[in-house]
């Protein structure tokens, strides 16, 4: 009612109603009722009258230092048993603003106690006079067993967040029941006991801060907003899963009870992302995960980007979009087996494509994971387009800024990019791991990596795109590993295992051991370029520019090849059958394939083993196989085993060539070994040369270069050594130099 106070002011409503029904299964005798704010608002005490703007009373009213944001009701004897029904609780609070929602608590005589939560949902303003009526909510206390037998049992479970101990009990199908998980926050224990929930078209959790073992999900869920349906109160808000959107660890060092172990995806996610926001994360079983180790899961749905997207990062991943913290939150024989995809829109700062997880952030490790699906970005766009700043695709983790660890991770999915950026890194197990420690040693890429599109800056490497510091050790690639109908604005570092080895955070000199190519390395048709920079093509590594980082016992067994359609493609390019270019001596590696470059322009360092190394010494180095270029323009280094050494004293120490060497139209001869950009003084020792081996000219150039080797020759600098250099025959010498059948190289 109505109160006059003075005289023409009347004063209305000043609280509102709240209605909440609560169905007891069994006799329960509740003992206390609690409500309390969660943003610290008055809730009971002393309030004073509000005023406008203009000092007028307005209607509501506001706490002062003698009011308190909690109120209970205790009840007396005899007036707090319930039986099996459902019981209607009525409480009067004042109207307002209540910025992090009401929390509600029921205590009964047992010690079990139930938290539901009111009024959480942006622009939930409680309006005078109104009667708000909530839906039905179950009494089942926190740390009480549950058993789930029915699709309306899970309903019920999902009405409240808890901390219950619950059992699937057997199969249920969804599909006719309405299941609303947007506020299900669950973070008690979950068992699955092997059982499958079908039919879901919603995520099962909104936020999992629990465990959950032994379930297979089925479902079919379609956002079209992802910042409308998944946002939850976490420092990266924005989250789509299957399981949950967002999966967290409430201690700072994690909790042993916080875990997903043993859960199958089924289905299907698709994401449609209409506004923009910092960072959307989207993975098969989780948006997110920041603290809660995954282990033994396998999702076998789509992950699709859909329609439309914006935004500043986008990041898809088979298991996770994101894995945000380490602690106990390492990620261990998970598989992906769906596809991964984004084929159409747009976003102003990174887009992440990944199988395990897109983005990490922190120090995990990935054990014995593996991807089989499909991943791709092959967004349509128009001539002079970017559709993205900046790109990273990946079998296994897309990107990560610390320190990962990938012992033995599998990729075998198809990996295709083709869209139009200013830089990309694309691997088969890793794209970039950006400039911190990381181990991916023993991990192996064998499904086909296909790149077209454009771009001004492109890292492709069969199992790694980028890294500085890294450790891989004994590294595998076994697929092609292919570059076509793509315009290359700047530059491209391609291999069949790394991309680019840079100098790294801390500089630290470290040795890779034993990484294999057996996948072909191609460029060929529809390729556009007329950049001046250099481009890197490795069998093995593309660049490893970097005094402080030496590899040994590596092999590639594989041809590296750029071969336009049609027309010549002018690329400045050093390549070589290991690696494009490195700046310390590979010991122990050595190169079985063909190294063939055709119709190209501009200057090229080609080499049966190495484009450019710039070293005094080259020892116990192997090439097998055909070089071949017939460049047109520019200066064209052209060797057996190193295509440019540069000047100055040079020893070949147990070093062997068996193969063909073809000079380019114009090049500046072509040696057996080597060719010097300049005179050199040169010792060759214990070194071998293969019956059979030919130093040939191409069409157009000089028949000088015209020579093959069979078991008599004997070695001079003029066939070693390109012919045509300042280098004299007496600044050459032979130690122990034979030629011997080729297949004892």
């Amino acid at each position: 009612t109505a109160n006059t106070l003075g005289a023409g002011f009347s004063l209305d409503y000043l609280g509102s109603v709240i209605r909440v029904p609560i169905k007891f299964f069994t006799t329960t005798t509740i003992k206390a009722f609690e409500l309390k704010t969660r943003g610290g608002e008055a809730l009971s005490g002393t309030f004073t009258l509000g005023k406008d703007e203009n000092g007028a009373f307005n209607g509501t009213v506001q706490g002062t230092e003698n009011s308190t944001s909690s109120v209970t009701l205790t009840f007396a004897e005899g007036q707090n048993v319930y039986e099996s029904e459902t019981e209607t609780f009525h409480f009067v609070i004042p109207a307002g603003v209540y910025s992090e929602g009401i929390e509600m608590t029921l205590y009964d005589t047992d010690g079990g106690y139930m938290k539901a939560y009111l009024f959480t949902e942006e622009g939930d303003d409680v309006v005078a006079g109104k009667v708000y009526e909530y839906g039905e909510r179950s009494y089942i206390p926190d740390g009480h067993v549950v058993y789930i037998y029915t699709p309306e049992d899970l309903v019920t479970l999902a009405k409240r967040t808890t901390n219950a101990e619950v059992y699937l009990m057997n199969d249920i199908d969804m599909s006719e029941v309405e299941y609303n998980s947007d506020s299900f926050n669950f973070y008690g224990s979950f068992d699955g006991q092997g059982h499958s929930i079908t039919g879901l078209t919603t995520s099962l959790f909104n936020n999992l801060e629990g465990s959950l073992k032994n379930l297979n999900v089925t479902a079919n869920i379609v956002y079209n907003e992802i910042g409308a349906n998944s946002q939850t109160n976490n420092n990266n808000p924005y989250g789509v899963g299957i399981i949950a959107h967002y999966a967290y660890s409430a201690t700072e060092e994690g909790d042993l009870r916080e875990y997903i172990d043993g859960v199958t995806v089924n289905g299907s996610l698709t994401v449609g992302i209409e506004t923009s926001q910092a960072n959307y994360n989207i993975g098969g079983l989780v948006g997110a995960c920041n603290g809660i180790p995954m282990s033994n899961c396998v999702n076998n749905a789509t992950v699709t980007l859909g329609e439309t997207f914006s935004g500043a990062t986008v990041r898809l991943g088979g298991i996770a979009g994101a894995v945000q913290t380490a602690k106990t939150a390492n990620v261990t024989n998970c598989v992906n087996n769906g596809a991964v995809s984004v084929s159409t829109g747009k976003a102003s700062e990174c887009v992440v494509v990944a199988g395990i997880a897109g983005h990490v952030s922190q120090a995990v490790t990935f054990a014995s994971c593996v991807n089989n699906g499909a991943i791709s970005f092959t967004t349509p766009f128009a001539e002079d387009e970017k559709v993205v700043p900046n790109a990273r695709v990946a079998g296994l983790v897309g990107y990560t800024t610390a320190g990962i660890k990938i012992p033995s991770g599998k990729n075998t999915g198809a990996i295709t990019f083709n869209t139009s950026v200013t830089n990309a890194f694309v691997g088969g197990v890793v794209a970039l791991i950006d400039n911190k420690n990381g181990d991916i040693s023993g991990s192996s890429n064998e499904g086909a990596v296909t790149v077209s599109g454009s771009f001004a800056g492109m890292w492709i490497g069969g199992v790694l795109g980028s890294t500085g510091k890294i450790i891989a050790d004994d590294i595998k690639n076994s697929a092609p590993v292919t570059v076509k109908n793509a315009t290359i604005i700047t530059q491209v570092w391609l291999a069949g295992c790394i991309g680019r080895l840079d100098s790294g955070e801390d500089k630290t000199e470290m040795t890779i051991t034993g990484m294999q190519n057996t996948g072909t390395i191609t460029m060929n048709e529809g390729m556009k370029s007329s950049s001046s920079s250099w481009q890197y093509i490795g069998g093995v590594l593309a660049s490893g520019d970097s005094s402080n980082k030496i590899l040994k016992d590596c092999v590639n067994k594989a041809d590296i090849e750029l071969r336009p359609s049609s027309g010549s493609l002018s690329l400045k390019c050093r390549a070589g059958g290991l690696a494009g270019i490195i700046n310390r001596n590979p010991i122990g590696s050595r190169s079985e394939g063909e190294v063939n470059f055709k119709s190209t322009k501009g200057s090229n360092e080609i080499g049966g083993l190495i484009g450019y190394l710039n070293q005094p010494t080259y020892e116990n180095l192997t090439f097998k196989g055909t070089v071949y270029t017939n460049g047109t323009s520019g200066t064209n280094y052209i060797g057996g085993l190193v295509g440019n050494v540069n000047s100055g004293e040079r020893l070949f120490k147990n070093c062997a060539v068996s193969g063909t060497v073809h000079g380019g139209n114009n090049a500046s001869g072509a040696g057996l070994f080597c060719n010097p950009k300049s005179a050199i003084t040169a010792d060759f020792q214990d070194c071998k040369v293969g019956i059979g081996s030919h130093r040939k000219a191409s069409s157009g150039g000089t028949s000088d270069l015209d020579f093959k080797f069979d078991a008599n020759t004997e070695l001079t600098k003029d066939l070693v050594i390109a012919a045509f250099t300042a280098t004299k025959a007496d600044d050459v010498t032979f130690t122990n130099c034979t030629i011997v059948d080729p297949a004892t190289l």
